[in-house]
This record gives C-alpha cells, sequence and structure tokens, in this order.
C-alpha cells in the first residue's frame, strides 16, 4: 500500500485485511463472501479490490472498508439483458395497446349489434303502424265514395255537399297518416342498412384487433424466450476470478478470470467500461504497466498486451468529395451540423442541420460506404437540432429551431412526417425514443 506502512492480503477465509506493517496488527477487513484469491490496491491508496472463485470481483473504499461495487459477468452479456430487458418491456406495453384495442372493437361490436337489434324493431314497429292505418284508409275511401255519391244524386242538398267535403277531406288526412308511416317505414330500412354495414365492419375491426393481439400476445412469448436466454447466457458467464489489477493511472480496474476475457471497470464507480477478447483459455494473470498498457496470461500458453488507452483515427469525411476533402462547395451540407445519431445496428448516421431560420437538412448516411443513403427534403423550416432512431430503426424522430418535433418513416422519407407536433415555444433540441417505433418525449 502507498506509504509502504500496510498491506493488502487475501485469504480462503473469505476476507481481504489490510495490515500494519510495524506492529502486525489488523487495519480493516474486507468481507469479500467467497474465497479470496487476488488483491490490488490502487496507486493513491483510496481504493482495493478483491477477486474471488465465486465468480465476482468487489472493488472496497480502502479508507472506511465499504463496499463500493460488486463486480461481475461480462459487459456485452449484461448489455445483452439489459436490452432484451428492454425489449420485454416493450413488448409487454404493445400488447397492453393491442388488448384494449381488442376490447374496445369487441364493445363496438356490441354496441353495432345493439344497434341492429333496435333498428329492426324500429322497422317491426313501423310496419306494423303501415298495417293499422291500411284499414282506417279504407274505410275512408269508401266513406268518401258514398258521400259523394249521395250528394252527385241530390245536388241541392248542402248538408250531403258539406258531408262528402268532410268525407273526402278524412280521406286526405288518412292517407297523408299512411304515408307519414311509410316515410317511417323507409327511414327504418335504411337504419337497419346502416346498421348492418356498421356491423359488418366492426365484426371486421374485432378480427384486425384480435389478430393485432394474438401478433403482439406472440411477440412478448419471443421477447420473453429472448429474455431468458440472454440472462442464462449471463448467467453461464459468470465465471472464477483469478486475477485483480489497478491501471498505474489509477483509472481503471481490471479483472481477468475463466471466461477467457479481461473485463475493464470505472476504478472509483465500478461501473463496466469495456471488455478485451482475444485469448482462448483462461485468463490466469493480468499486470498493468504506464501508458495504459495491460499485459495478461493465459492457459491458451500465451501472453497478450493490451492497451486501456487506445488511438483513434480519423476513418472519414462526410460532406466532401473524398478526393477534394477541404473543398466545401460541394457538400450536401448547406451549413452547420447540430445533431448526430446512429441506428442502433450501427449501420445508418442520421445527421441534422441546416442554415438558421432558412432550411433544416436531414439525411441518413451508409456508414460503410460514407455516402448518402437518403435524404429528407424539405426536413423542417428551420435547423435540425435533435435526431434519434426509433428502437426498430423503422422511425426517425426530429426536433428543430422551427419549435417542431416530427416522426418519420424512414422507408418513404421523401414524403410528408408520419406524425408532426408543435406545442414547444422555442426550438427543440432533446429527444428521446421511449418505445419500439410510435413514443416518442421531446
Amino acid at each position: 500500500i502507498p506509504g509502504g506502512t500496510q498491506i493488502l492480503s487475501g485469504s480462503d477465509d473469505q476476507t481481504g485485511r489490510v495490515w500494519d506493517l510495524a506492529s502486525g496488527n489488523q487495519v480493516r477487513q474486507f468481507a469479500h463472501g467467497g474465497p479470496v484469491n487476488s488483491v490490488a490496491i490502487r496507486a493513491d491508496g483510496l481504493f482495493a479490490a478483491t477477486g474471488s472463485p465465486n465468480n465476482i470481483a468487489k472493488l472496497w473504499n480502502n479508507m472506511t472498508g465499504a463496499q463500493v461495487a460488486e463486480l461481475k459477468g461480462d459487459l456485452a452479456l449484461n448489455r445483452a439483458v439489459v436490452e432484451r430487458t428492454e425489449d420485454q418491456k416493450v413488448a409487454q406495453q404493445f400488447k397492453a395497446l393491442a388488448e384494449a384495442a381488442f376490447k374496445a372493437a369487441e364493445t363496438n361490436q356490441k354496441e353495432r349489434d345493439e344497434a341492429v337489434k333496435k333498428a329492426m324493431e324500429a322497422k317491426a314497429n313501423a310496419d306494423k303502424a303501415v298495417a293499422e292505418q291500411d284499414p282506417k284508409v279504407k274505410e275512408a275511401v269508401t266513406k268518401a265514395e258514398a258521400a259523394k255519391k249521395a250528394a252527385d244524386e241530390k245536388k241541392d242538398d248542402a248538408n250531403l255537399a258539406k258531408a262528402a267535403t268532410d268525407a273526402a277531406a278524412e280521406v286526405t288526412k288518412q292517407m297523408d297518416e299512411l304515408k307519414k308511416r311509410q316515410d317511417t317505414v323507409a327511414s327504418a330500412m335504411r337504419a337497419i342498412t346502416l346498421a348492418e354495414q356498421a356491423q359488418k365492419n366492426s365484426v371486421e375491426q374485432v378480427a384486425t384487433a384480435k389478430a393485432q393481439q394474438d401478433a403482439k400476445t406472440a411477440e412478448v412469448t419471443k421477447a420473453d424466450a429472448n429474455l431468458k436466454a440472454a440472462t442464462d447466457a449471463d448467467a453461464a458467464g459468470l465465471k472464477p476470478v483469478k486475477s485483480v489489477a489497478f491501471s498505474v493511472d489509477g483509472k481503471r480496474l481490471l479483472t481477468a478470470a475463466d471466461d477467457n476475457l479481461i473485463h475493464v471497470w470505472d476504478s472509483t464507480t465500478g461501473k463496466a467500461i469495456e471488455t478485451f477478447a482475444g485469448h482462448k483459455g483462461p485468463v490466469s494473470a493480468i499486470v498493468t504497466g504506464p501508458n495504459g498498457l495491460v499485459v495478461s496470461g493465459s492457459a491458451d500458453q500465451t501472453a497478450a498486451v493490451w492497451t486501456t488507452t487506445p488511438a483513434f483515427s480519423l476513418i472519414g469525411q462526410l460532406g466532401p468529395k473524398k478526393e477534394t476533402p477541404l473543398e466545401f462547395a460541394g457538400s450536401p451540407f448547406a451549413a452547420r451540423v447540430l445533431s448526430l445519431a446512429f441506428s442502433r445496428d450501427g449501420k445508418w448516421l442520421a445527421t441534422g442541420g441546416g442554415e438558421a431560420s432558412r432550411s433544416g437538412e436531414l439525411f441518413i448516411w451508409d456508414v460503410a460506404a460514407q455516402t448518402i443513403a437518403k435524404e429528407f427534403k424539405d426536413a423542417h423550416s428551420d435547423t435540425v437540432m435533435s435526431i434519434e432512431f426509433s428502437r426498430d430503426g423503422k422511425y426517425l424522430v426530429t426536433g428543430a429551431a422551427d419549435k417542431f418535433v416530427k416522426l418519420w418513416n424512414i422507408a418513404s422519407c421523401g414524403t410528408s412526417p408520419r406524425e408532426n407536433w408543435s406545442r414547444h415555444l422555442k426550438g427543440t433540441r432533446i429527444m428521446c425514443s421511449a418505445c419500439q417505433s410510435r413514443r416518442t418525449t421531446a
């Protein structure tokens, strides 16, 4: 331990212990929970690490003896579990939406069935009313004919003439009532036609909603299986830890295990950073050197040299032509590039920018070819300030200085956005795609 007055030891008694060299007394103890076969102390003496065959390494605060973090598993496998967990949650959300849509469709179908029933009842009542009116019309016609005949025989009889006039008026009245009831029958028939069409549509909607529900249920089943596979793989990836070591600059903690990998962690928080893969056998020892160098020894009878500070090199420059990289006149970018986003699979890169108050540019680039794969014409009326791909890669959501948030279907990039919202009072800068394809927050 720095200062030369203390040492750190590990033991099969499942502890790491700090000892005072002068007195031989124990200063503090780290209860690992498994046999400790490897220990390390950071250069500044503030943190310690212990490794064990119980598949776990632990990071400790050497000043207090408190555990800072438990280090286990493979970063890639851990990430797979996180991603599959997210996939499962998304699938469950879509299933819940599909179930709600199916229930709504069923309720609508019941309402349409009831509407048809009521329309049929109204038609039956209208038919009954017509049937009841027919005799009245016939009776009125018979009386009118008789009254007219009597009046014709005695044309000078005013009473008979008035009776004939009144009888004719009664015929008109009864005929009008019959016409009214017949119109009601026609209206009822139209209502039946409309109700039956709505009923037919509701049956189709139920079938569609049921198919969607079944599809989303299948996606949940698939997501559950994928999560289980990822969880099982993560659990299977837990292997006995053989060696722990801090980098010389104290920024990284490295662990080696029987999974043939070297794992790199943040030495202060214990957060996983990266993994070095290359050995074909368990890694039994690691040692760190200056400038981020790491040397590992493995059961595959090799020693390998790694670096925790890899150099970055420019792969390409998007915009100007490759043969004339400094001639910006030929660049598709009108002005500054303000936003970037990679698709989940890393194949596409979306760029956003444009001229302030004049245009909003939006491109999707083929990363491997470094060429424009898709261009969204007139994406916004002002600079695009934020971009995000949906989880399934089918949609792109953008926020711009024109105060709009827009959702684009990547397959039909040349057309108008699928959705656009304008409730912000100023330009939209920050977005997060929260669901697989159709939800976003800004």
